[in-house]
């Protein structure tokens, strides 16, 4: 695109459309943590496509998780899943074991 002024200054932009994803995968689809601990997932599109991702817990009393960073915050299981603008997922178990503290 380019865009000329009145007195004939020019700028051009390149504008790359990446296609829609087609899958997602993530770096693990289980994983075992003490309450506390910290994991990073990370989210692989099919190759060539873009999308914004939203990152969900089924239990946030048990994991939470923000822009694919897990915290194990609570004994138990829970699933953490990401999402494409189109509606492509995958998801990943977390185990939250007690340390301990506090019995």
């Amino acid at each position: 695109i380019t865009v000329t002024t009145h007195n004939n200054i020019k700028k051009t932009v390149t504008i790359t459309v990446a296609a829609k994803p087609t899958s997602v995968k993530l770096s693990k689809t289980s994983a075992t943590l003490d309450e506390g601990a910290e994991l990073t997932l990370k989210a692989t599109l099919s190759k060539g496509s873009a999308s914004v991702l939203t990152w969900e817990t089924s239990d946030a009393t048990i994991a939470t998780v923000n822009n694919g960073v897990v915290k194990a915050v609570g004994v138990g299981t829970a699933t953490i899943t990401v999402k494409t603008f189109n509606g492509k997922k995958a998801t990943c178990k977390i185990t939250v074991n007690s340390t301990g503290a506090g019995e």
